[in-house]
């Protein structure tokens, strides 16, 4: 038993109600968690690149093609690359061949720490064997055409229904924890899930089921999902089909029923009608305990009274190993640095593509004399480069004077001491152009024009003789204001009571 973890990696809050409406929010987080992300998908390209460029060397009109759910975006953490190499001139008899060569190259190239299995009594010729950077498990057939077919199928449902993408995960991930996904070890492979849920999602539309709940949808869903087919689904008779808006045909109408094994899923292939999918999965038997075991434990989580929060509903029945977190992490990181260094290779690319100059993007200064950094030399005013009109006498002499005259942060390199007219090295030219002398404005002095009566009269000392008298009474005329026949009144009695 391996140790899993504690707490459910995909929660983003502290709990859940136990209710249909708490199991929806959290399968939500589950899908979102769950998905392929995109530096998983790098990872993918990057390894579909080199398994191509192994495969061109030895054979260079052979072409290698990406298929299944990671082409379709239904795989889950630790799903495997399908992988398919076509080559024309290549006969079927030779497709065994070709898939030993195909191991040798691989492990000459580096690709593998293992050398490749090869499982040629299947139905389908595989190469098997893990990456050697990644760890991801890589699947190879060779001159299989079904399978590119099968992935526009796929891709065809997802854009019919809008829930598939999401029960397509939470069920896959269930049954693959329990080793229960894999087709040549007789589970339910990813293919043969997709038209079980796309028939599902059919007969629900056709027998007038009322839809769920926005809050509660994705929970009704895998509940009735998982109830349907451990306890509703005939396994011995019905066979399903997804063809002409779905429906459920009998095995013996096709000659799919056998009397050994009657417990056998039947499912058709939408691409070959003639074809049951389902019969590979000969531990279907287990996979129907496992829907029972896993409906029962929701439903008693989430219908059992009272409501309380809970950190995680759905973990309980989808623990996640800490060998699994650790190994999507070290996937996650190698992706980062995948897209990280092809960032940098575009850049270098568009470097060397378009380079790029000291002087981008700014005007070039006209230099007047030799050997000199465009610092050097005083600016020009804009009024002084505008030829819509004349320049005025002020900004004439102003220019001048400023070219005649320039500041010490613009001013020419200095001359060494050592200078003589034999030297090679040429001396800036001397400026000669006369300064014009700066015109003087007459100021215009300002007069008093405030009203005689709006000035007060200043207040006078006490006066002790007829002369102080006399130089009160004659001062507001001097000063050129009327002088207040009460103030002049009060002011002189006030003289006289002294004297």
């Amino acid at each position: 038993m391996q140790p899993t973890l504690v707490r459910a990696p995909w929660t983003k809050h502290d709990g859940f109600v136990n209710s249909l409406s708490g199991l929806h929010r959290e399968l939500i987080q589950f899908v979102e968690w769950v998905a392929p992300r995109p530096e998983e998908v790098e990872v993918v390209s990057s390894i579909v690149k080199r398994i191509r460029v192994a495969v061109k060397s030895r054979w260079p009109s052979a072409s290698i093609k990406l298929i299944g759910s990671r082409k379709t975006g239904l795989a889950v953490p630790s799903s495997d690359i399908d992988l398919v190499m076509l080559n024309p001139e290549l006969s079927p008899e030779k497709n065994l061949a070709a898939m030993f060569q195909l191991a040798n190259i691989l492990v000459e190239q580096g690709l593998v720490d293992q050398p490749p299995r090869v499982l040629s009594a299947t139905k389908v010729p595989i190469l098997k064997f893990v990456e050697k950077e990644s760890k991801l498990a890589v699947d190879i057939a060779v001159g299989i055409t079904a399978g590119v077919a099968n992935t526009e199928i796929v891709k065809d449902l997802l854009c019919t229904h809008s829930d598939l993408r999401s029960l397509v995960l939470v069920i896959k991930f269930l049954l693959k924890q329990r080793g229960l996904n894999d087709t040549f070890l007789g589970g339910i492979g990813s293919y043969t899930l997709v038209i079980m849920v796309a028939a599902y999602l059919q007969m629900r539309q056709k027998t007038g089921a009322p839809p769920p709940l926005e809050n509660e949808r994705l929970a009704v869903l895998v509940l009735g999902f998982l109830e349907f087919f451990a306890y509703h689904f005939d396994y011995a008779h019905c066979s399903l089909s997804v063809r002409n808006g779905g429906s459920v045909i009998l095995k013996q109408a096709r000659n799919w029923f056998q009397q050994s094994k009657p417990f056998l899923l039947s499912v058709e292939d939408p691409n070959i009608p003639s074809i049951d999918i389902g019969a590979a999965a000969y531990r279907i038997d287990m996979c129907v305990a496992t829907f029972h075991q896993i409906y029962g434990k929701l439903v008693a989580a989430v219908y059992s009274p009272p409501k309380r929060s809970m950190a995680s509903i759905f973990m309980n029945v989808a623990p996640v190993t800490v060998a699994e977190y650790t190994s999507r992490k070290a996937v996650l990181a190698l992706g980062r640095a995948s897209r990280h260094s092809a960032s940098s290779r575009s850049r270098e690319r568009h470097a060397k593509k378009h380079p790029r100059s000291s002087t981008r993007g700014k005007k070039k200064t006209p230099l007047n004399y030799e050997n000199s950094s465009p610092r050097t030399q005083s600016p020009t005013p804009k009024a002084a480069l505008s030829p819509k009109r004349p320049l005025s006498p002020h900004t004439l002499s102003r220019v001048t004077q400023q070219v005649a005259q320039p500041s010490p942060l613009h001013a020419p390199p200095p001359i060494p001491a050592t200078f003589s007219s034999q030297t090679n090295h040429p001396r800036p030219p001397q400026l000669s152009t006369p300064a014009v002398p700066m015109p003087t404005r007459q100021r215009k002095r300002k007069t008093n024009t405030m009203p005689t009566h709006s000035k007060p009269l200043p207040r006078s000392p006490v006066c002790s003789s007829e002369r102080e008298r006399e130089r009160l009474v004659d001062s507001p005329a001097s000063l050129g204001f009327s002088p207040n026949p009460r103030l002049l009144d009060r002011h002189t009695s006030h003289v006289v009571s002294q004297t």
